[in-house]
């Protein structure tokens, strides 16, 4: 059937990532969402399965689970803490010298 007019959906959203590393090889999916901004709402549902990811999203994909796999270790074990949130991590002691690293507390 032939269709005039124009196509509402004027964005595409991820809703849904599913990445099986237990799959060889590794399977990733992904469900979008056509979406309207207009009036917020999905005008329709893709699928991507079997998709040729790019070199970009695969190498974002291995940083999220590298960060999840430290988040994990860090709330099961304490351990392996993301370089970037290791200064707001408190040292082994109590009060000012767990913020300090082998240096005086500064003077008031």
């Amino acid at each position: 059937m032939k269709v005039e007019g124009s196509f509402k959906a004027d964005e595409l959203r991820i809703g849904r990532i599913t990445i099986d590393y237990l799959k060889n090889p590794v399977e990733v999916s992904a469900l979008a969402g056509l979406v309207s901004t207009k009036d917020a709402q999905a005008i329709a549902w893709t699928k991507a399965e079997g998709t040729a990811w790019s070199a970009d999203t695969r190498e974002a994909i291995n940083r999220a689970r590298e960060s999840m796999e430290q988040d994990i270790a860090r709330a099961l074990f304490g351990g392996d803490i993301p370089a970037a949130r290791a200064a707001e991590t408190p040292k082994v002691g109590g009060g000012l010298s767990e913020w300090v690293d082998g240096e005086e507390p500064p003077s008031i």
